[in-house]
């Protein structure tokens, strides 16, 4: 687990100011970690990190929470967590697919997912799913999926194309709609990202293949599986208004008798930006909120005869 110390410089002196809360055992030998390989279209084979409690059956019958990002060549962060620690404890599945956009296995796989290419994150995306209930992992029913920031596009677009392959989803600040903010030059941080999604303002073809991927853009009919939206009252990257766009269309085009059953829930923080606004209690909180959320989605009873709760702080929710 990681630690926090503070360095008196002129003696070098360390001292713990913070740690992690061990766990009441070893996890050594209880967890088990493993590379897969989903392959797509064309051949194209995508990474898929698996980690579970060692000794789980693999009869489609654990719930499974999947991540991913695939976005500016970055990794999708696979180490050492103690919150997901504690799910794979209670019998979940973690995995992690690192889709084409990410940096995972270079530039060329970063190339891969951006600008006209961009579709392939959702694609990819997809095809892990399917490939993890294929292996056996678990089940649409079972199945939740998360995504932060630009991972929206790619868990957006998943929801637009496949709904029925997940039970619950989680997206964190996430960005649904590449268009707008991209056709507006006078925002901060248009120009700098043009290189990663394109200038849908001056280039026909950015523009026709940003407005087929988009997911606001691109809104089903379908139902769609209950989902959680976290965002900042004050992020300036990614606006909250994304996510209430996104949710206020897909009510207007959802049957009110559905929306009962999908129900689409907005977490907003008044503090706080683009990412969580910091303090080790409001985290643990917000992984409360969330995993509470998530066992509710996929239909699970509490493991540990300990009901799940957040502490309740100066944020909002918003139902249906």
């Amino acid at each position: 687990p990681r630690q926090a110390y503070s360095c008196h410089m002129p003696s070098g002196e360390l001292k713990l100011r913070a740690a992690l809360e061990e766990p009441p055992q070893s996890l050594e030998g209880l967890l088990h970690c493993e590379q897969r390989w989903a392959v797509a279209s064309a051949g194209v084979r995508i990474p898929v990190t698996i980690a579970h409690r060692r000794g789980i059956a693999i009869d489609k019958s654990a719930p499974l929470l999947v991540m991913c990002y695939g976005a500016y060549g970055a990794c999708l962060d696979t180490d050492f967590r103690p919150e997901w620690a504690a799910l794979m404890l209670r019998g979940w599945v973690v995995a992690f697919a690192h889709v084409r956009g990410g940096g995972e296995l270079g530039p060329r796989w970063h190339a891969a997912g951006r600008l006209l290419s961009k579709p392939a994150s959702a694609r990819d995306l997809r095809c892990a799913v399917e490939s993890l209930h294929e292996w056996g992992y678990s089940q649409p029913e079972r199945t939740a999926a998360a995504a932060d920031s630009a991972g929206g596009l790619a868990l957006g677009g998943l929801l637009n194309a496949a709904p029925e392959l997940l039970g619950a989803a989680l997206l964190r600040s996430a960005f649904l709609d590449p268009y707008t903010p991209m056709v507006d030059a006078a925002l901060p941080l248009t120009a700098e990202d043009y290189e990663e999604w394109g200038d849908p303002a001056t280039d026909e073809a950015v523009m026709q293949c940003m407005l087929a991927y988009s997911p606001y853009h691109n809104l089903s009919d379908r139902p769609y599986p209950p989902t959680l939206y976290c965002v900042g009252q004050n992020d300036r990257r990614v606006p909250c208004t994304q996510s209430l766009r996104f949710i206020a269309r897909l009510r207007h085009r959802t049957a009110q008798r559905e929306l009962s059953a999908m129900p689409q829930l907005i977490h907003v923080r008044e503090n706080g930006g683009h990412m969580p606004d910091g303090g080790r209690y409001r985290r643990l909180e917000q992984l409360a909120l969330e995993y509470a959320f998530l066992t509710k989605a996929v239909g699970l009873e509490n493991t540990t005869g300990h009901p799940l709760r957040a502490k309740r702080t100066r944020s909002r929710i918003s139902a249906r």
